[in-house]
């Protein structure tokens, strides 16, 4: 929440008629995230697999936007589905640091997790894709956010009852 993504960033998707989101896996589950989370912002979004993205494309239109998911960068789907958008501006992918994904559209999150559950990775994804649906619109729980910081260190503290239980 201290990092505001830079302008130069955020111009990449602002003002697009509509934004893919894609990812596999726990990536993929976070674009559905996402697509919910920019919806709420009014922004037109969709999540689709990278796998379908990449064998059976929709209709890209050239206001359209990628917005890729991916924790370790390193997804054969995910990799073509960012390259097919790689000659045009209209793409961001959120990604863990030390990807081998590069760009002016990488937004990085942490370092990379030796565990493949990647809990910080998915959940600095989530904050990423907070941010970007509150710098397109403005959603309704846009002010709530601000709170999220506290409510995660809260919940922190909360690991040894959990332990104990």
């Amino acid at each position: 929440m201290r990092d505001p993504l830079p302008a130069a960033v955020l111009s990449r998707l602002s003002g697009l008629s509509r934004i893919f989101l894609v990812g596999t896996g726990t990536s993929y589950h976070g674009a559905l995230v996402g697509q919910y989370l920019m919806r709420s912002a009014g922004v037109e979004a969709w999540a689709i697999p990278a796998f379908e993205f990449v064998n059976y494309p929709p209709r890209i239109k050239a206001d359209d936007g990628l917005l890729l998911l991916s924790h370790r960068g390193t997804k054969r789907f995910s990799q073509a589905a960012l390259e097919a958008f790689d000659h045009r501006e209209h793409w961001l992918a959120i990604t863990g640091d030390g990807s081998p994904l590069h760009g002016p559209g990488v937004i990085n999150t942490v370092a990379q997790e030796p565990s493949p559950v990647h809990t910080a990775s998915h959940t600095g994804a989530m904050v990423r894709l907070a941010q970007l649906a509150v710098a397109f619109g403005s959603p309704p729980w846009k002010d709530g956010l601000a709170r999220l910081p506290n409510a995660t260190r809260e919940a922190l503290a909360l690991r040894p009852q959990v332990i104990q239980a």
